[in-house]
């Protein structure tokens, strides 16, 4: 950092400037910095596209945490009701070959 008094090159953690005694103002970061924040609409697009999704939380982790997050969430989301669908589809296919075969098994006899 520089003394905007003196132009002279001082630590960057410094208060003062050692060459003329004025106030240094620290610099910030980044400036242009937007804060992001995860909205709902990020976790249904992780929902209904997971594998977009995925991508873009791979890609978001490290720079844009928040968004990331959501689109994680939709992409749990994804996969929770998926799981369920398929319990729900394999006892209702179990069941039903269950009647199928009482069914022939009765008519036979």
């Amino acid at each position: 950092m520089y003394c905007s008094q003196c132009g002279s090159k001082v630590d960057d953690n410094a208060l003062f400037c050692p060459y003329c005694g004025a106030r240094l103002v620290p610099r910030q970061a980044n400036p242009l910095q937007v804060q992001e924040e995860g909205c709902i609409a990020w976790s249904i697009l992780g929902f209904f596209l997971p594998l977009v999704g995925v991508i873009l939380y791979i890609m978001w982790i490290e720079t844009r945490p928040n968004t990331a997050k959501s689109v994680g969430k939709g992409i749990m989301s994804f996969v929770v009701v998926m799981f369920l669908l398929i319990i729900i589809f394999l006892v209702a296919g179990i069941n039903i070959f269950n009647d199928i075969a009482n069914d022939l098994m009765t008519s036979h006899i």
